[in-house]
Parts: C-alpha cells; structure tokens; sequence
C-alpha cells in the first residue's frame, strides 16, 4: 500500500503546470516567487530574526 501511495506522490509531485519559456523573465510567474521568496528571507536576516528566535527559545 505503502508503494502505491509514494507513486501517487511522485506523480502528483510533477511540475505539469510550470511556467513556459525563459526562466529568467518577469513574465515567469517561478522567477517572480523566487526573487520574492530570496528578498524575505534576506528582510528576516536583516532585522535579525532568527536570532531574535533562539533567544526566545533559550529563554
């Protein structure tokens, strides 16, 4: 059952609905998510978040 349900997986896992064309273009909607996704992680480390949180966690 086990093996079903990981080829199910991997199948629904597929990228058949990606962006065509050239990756690095505003046009592409994966190109637009990563440059958004690498300026929040950079804004986190500005402000220096995860050290906020394992002082929190310390606590």
């Amino acid at each position: 059952m086990t093996r079903i349900i990981t080829l199910i997986a991997m199948v629904a896992a597929t990228p058949a609905f990606a962006a065509k064309g050239p990756f690095f273009s505003l046009a592409n909607t994966d190109f637009i998510v990563l440059i958004s996704f690498a300026i929040f992680i950079g804004v986190l480390l500005y402000f220096k978040v995860p050290g906020m949180l394992t002082g929190m966690l310390d606590k």
